[in-house]
């Protein structure tokens, strides 16, 4: 989520947008595409403030490169390894699969009463 606060901040700090895009740009595990690139080198020279859409393209561009070993005060690893030793993935599957058919089951007795039922004249269609 956008906060507009830093972006107001950062962008009347030059030194700031200097010092992020060059920290971006250093970032070993990032391959920057080319229009990225131009814009980070460009911020990394920049000496006036800037304006408030490239202060939020170069938050933006932080936040989808930073990597976050703990979410509120937990390591990212062991909620990971947790969520896949509860099997959450496969009670999120079957949750999933449930409310799937609980809701074709839903349109089917509802269509069952007649086409004049919402949704049901396409269904009666394109069965028959």
């Amino acid at each position: 989520m956008t906060d507009w606060k830093e972006i107001n901040r950062i962008s009347k700090d030059p030194q700031g947008v200097r010092s992020l895009a060059k920290r971006l740009l250093k970032l070993p595990y990032i391959t920057w595409p080319e229009e990225r690139m131009r814009f980070l080198k460009d911020m990394a020279r920049e000496s006036d403030p800037i304006t408030t859409r490239q202060a939020e393209y170069l938050i933006d561009l932080r936040d989808e490169t930073e990597l976050h070993s703990k979410v509120a005060e937990f390591s990212v690893a062991s909620l990971i390894g947790i969520a896949g030793s509860a099997g959450m993935a496969t009670d999120i599957a079957a949750s999933a699969k449930k409310t799937a058919n609980s809701s074709r089951a839903s349109r089917a007795r509802r269509c069952s009463r007649g086409p004049s039922y919402a949704g049901c004249s396409r269904a009666a269609e394109s069965s028959g």
